[in-house]
């Protein structure tokens, strides 16, 4: 999502503006809004493919889609015109709010040093009153929607929403999720007899023969499906043309990967190569070999890599990005400079399978992703 540049807090899209209605919600709008704790405990936000952990409210565009990444996974998260969705909380709670219903659309809690938070203020034409708890609360026309219009700033902590006041009390934020307890244990653990150790590592070990024997048939199934060669094996474990093919169930992405690797001339273990990345958003049940067409506000996108890796004496292979380029799109706007984090699949090569994981500094942790061989060059 674009956002208007801004140097401390000078923002050119809240210049010139105002509203008689201090409190009156943008209609329509809809916002997320990440907390200090749930930033904390590793959860950030997914939208349209690109992950944002930012401190002030996102303003979401007509059709995005919207995820919770955590380290349990992905969330899909459905938010309606006029709402803001709220994660709280080390546990991450999702909280929707209606604003001017429930929240305030003309008053914020920032928590920040006095100094940045009155100068937050004269940006945001807006009201300042401590709060003598180190946190400060602004009064002013639309803050949500000119707080979105605002890059990222490390100097701000938090910022949390307002609860509409109806008995003119003080102004009350949206309570934060308590974390959860841990009681620590006062007795040693009872040590289990080395029998039951053993049937617990054999039960563990056929458990994951059955799960990785059934992903691996389920991904042959989808690249049969989807009309690729069969796999060959070559001389090198390791040089060829890879593929593979995914499917996000959480935001209905795809993502068709090639990987083109040749032997680094003169470096024994060394290779080089590209990655290429076909992604959109089509259907669980699609078949055909094509993407799907255009609709609505749908992305699609071809990024190529300029790529390097290894092989380690484990058989393990890593192989990663370290440019890109926006090859073509076809849905959608174009990706920018700072859009796409480059992408880094390690795994082990086991005949012509390539049983990789992919970790891309981004929403993509150890995301699994097996590849066919289907070229020796």
């Amino acid at each position: 999502m674009r956002r208007h540049q801004w140097i401390g807090f000078v923002a050119l899209g809240l210049l010139g503006t105002t509203n008689c209605d201090a409190d009156r919600p943008d209609a329509g709008e809809r916002y997320v809004l990440l907390d200090t704790e749930a930033r904390e405990a590793g959860y950030s936000i997914s939208i349209d493919g690109h992950e944002t952990d930012a401190v002030l409210p996102t303003l979401l565009e007509d059709g995005a889609r919207v995820s919770l990444l955590g380290p349990d996974g992905k969330q899909a998260l459905e938010v309606e015109p006029g709402e803001l969705i709220h994660v709280h909380g080390a546990a991450a709670e999702v909280e929707s709010l209606d604003i001017g219903g429930e929240i305030e659309a003309g008053k914020i809690v920032l928590d920040a040093k006095s100094d940045v938070a009155h100068e937050l203020a004269r940006t945001l034409k807006a009201e300042v009153a401590d709060m003598d708890d180190g946190r400060f609360e602004l009064r002013g026309d639309d803050l949500l929607s000119k707080l979105a219009d605002l890059d990222e700033s490390g100097d701000v902590r938090a910022i949390e929403p307002v609860l509409v006041d109806r008995e003119g009390n003080e102004a009350r934020s949206v309570p934060r999720a308590e974390a959860p307890t841990h009681k620590v244990l006062t007795q040693p653990m009872l040590v289990a007899d080395e029998a039951l150790l053993q049937h617990v590592a054999t039960w563990k070990s056929l458990w994951n023969e059955t799960v990785t024997s059934n992903r691996r048939a389920v991904f042959d199934e989808a690249l049969d499906r989807r009309g690729v060669p069969p796999a060959v094996t070559c001389s090198d474990p390791v040089v060829g043309t890879w593929v593979s093919h995914d499917f996000t169930v959480e935001d209905t992405e795809r993502n068709d990967w090639t990987l083109r690797i040749s032997a680094a001339p003169g470096k024994a273990g060394r290779y080089v190569g590209q990655i290429r990345n076909d992604s959109w958003y089509g259907a669980e049940n699609e078949t055909e070999k094509s993407p799907s067409a255009c609709v609505d506000s749908n992305m699609h996108y071809v990024v190529n890599m300029v790529a390097e890796g290894s092989l380690d004496e484990n058989g393990q292979l890593d192989f990663r990005g370290t440019s890109w380029k926006n090859e073509r799109t076809i849905c959608g706007e174009p990706l920018e400079q700072g859009e796409y984090n480059l992408d880094r699949f390690t795994g082990a090569l086991s005949d012509s399978r390539f049983e990789s994981v992919n970790n891309d500094g981004g929403r993509m942790v150890d995301h699994p992703t097996a590849f066919r061989r289907i070229s020796c060059k």
